[in-house]
């Protein structure tokens, strides 16, 4: 598992997907991102990236956290925890929960969130963790 930055050079094309109603995002200057990958170090290699924060994900990240309703949250799935971040933004949100079952995703990602709210992760699977 690997978490590193890498650059979308200008110009580039990435698929939105329809968040927010986009097909796609060009890239008007060179620009970083976080990629979060299993295997080998590849951003071209899009079948091993679990998470990134390009445009369609944080987007959409920061759309599905607007409809979640407080005080208290459960998250399936912590990827970089963009979802998190977005949450605790939010005043009426007290606590999230986060269910990860990768021990790998977990430990690089966990440091990096947010300490304005309280957040726990639980490691293990959804199905198995939630009854």
């Amino acid at each position: 598992m690997f978490l590193y930055r890498t650059i979308i050079p200008r110009g580039k094309e990435l698929s939105m997907g329809g968040v927010m109603g986009y097909n796609k995002c060009i890239f008007m200057r060179s620009c970083p991102i976080t990629i979060l990958q299993e295997g080998e170090k590849n951003p071209l290699n899009s079948k091993t990236i679990w998470m990134s924060d390009a445009p369609a994900e944080y987007y959409g990240m920061g759309e599905f956290a607007l409809r979640l309703k407080g005080p208290d949250v459960l998250i399936g799935g912590l990827g970089l925890g963009l979802i998190v971040w977005f949450l605790s933004n939010r005043k009426d949100i007290r606590k999230v929960v986060v269910v990860e079952r990768s021990k790998d995703v977990i430990k690089l990602c966990k440091p990096n969130l947010p300490t304005n709210i309280q957040v726990e992760v639980i490691e293990g699977d959804f199905i198995d963790v939630v009854p």
